[in-house]
């Protein structure tokens, strides 16, 4: 079924979520109300392709993310990732991606923000057997527990 949430076209099939996000759009909060809708609280992002803009991306050193930030538009070459839930059933969204600026160099790592630019095209598996569980550990960033549904 054919689907509008915000401004993104959502097809939900089986365990299947095709997306296709619109220019503006910031890409976690639109990925963020899928998941809302379809009752998605566990899931693997499968992959993803089109553009991002005014993207930060993080890259953890074993105490702090360091963060770069990468205005212009950017090709989105690859993106894969997880959505999984704390102990309060809040959503977690971890998406990590691989970006080629117009020169193409490459550059990618964990996303924290960006917008779509143009489009994209992203495919998530939802998980109905499989919980994912995300708790803190000594690092204060949500290490996976992944379970078995009850």
């Amino acid at each position: 079924m054919l689907d509008v949430i915000g401004n993104s076209e959502t097809f939900n099939g089986n365990d299947i979520i095709a997306i296709r996000m619109k220019d503006g759009e910031s890409f976690l909060d639109s990925l963020k109300e899928v998941f809302e809708r379809y009752y998605v609280n566990s899931g693997i992002i499968l992959g993803a392709v089109g553009m991002l803009k005014d993207v930060t991306l993080g890259y953890f050193n074993g105490k702090a993310y360091l963060k770069t930030e990468i205005k212009e538009p950017c090709e989105l070459v690859s993106s894969q990732g997880n959505v999984a839930h704390d102990e309060k059933g809040e959503l977690i969204v971890h998406v990590h991606v691989s970006l080629a600026r117009e020169s193409k160099e490459m550059i990618g790592g964990h996303l924290v923000q960006g917008k779509v630019s143009n489009t994209v095209e992203m495919f998530v598996l939802k998980l109905s057997d499989v919980d994912l569980l995300k708790k803190p550990q000594e690092t204060d960033i949500p290490q996976l527990f992944p379970g078995l549904r009850r």
